[in-house]
């Protein structure tokens, strides 16, 4: 899909208009492909493309891809880091619906890990 650098606002609405369509058929494996596209193109409004990076994991996870699950909201998790608001300079926790995209993730990271059981050697540090 060919989105004009003018107007990637209107390419990431037009992906997410048909994964939401595809999720609603129950076609999730081609979903995950809109999503992950919404996402980049919304690189300019960082708690969108969180938001659909989000969904995406959550495409990945109703489709047993489940450590690419695990690999996208690491992924997300780290952008989280970098990018959200936080109380204070000397505060590690993040404001408002960054807090809240933090917490859904965090708990579904550890129910991955839970359920999948990997090695120590193929635990990274994140």
């Amino acid at each position: 899909m060919r989105c004009s650098q003018n107007v990637p606002l209107l390419g990431a609405c037009l992906c997410l208009e048909i994964g939401n369509a595809l999720l609603d058929m129950e076609h999730v494996d081609q979903a995950i492909s809109f999503m992950d596209r919404a996402s980049e193109l919304l690189h300019h409004s960082p708690i969108d493309a969180l938001v659909v990076m989000e969904t995406s994991a959550i495409c990945r996870l109703l489709s047993d891809d489940f450590t690419g699950c695990l690999g996208l909201l690491t992924e997300l998790l780290q952008t989280l880091t970098e990018q959200g608001v936080y109380v204070s300079s000397e505060s590690p926790q993040l404001l408002g619906p960054y807090r809240d995209i933090g917490s859904r993730c965090e708990v579904l990271r550890i129910l991955l890990l839970v359920m999948l059981q990997p090695s120590g050697q193929h635990l990274r540090s994140e």
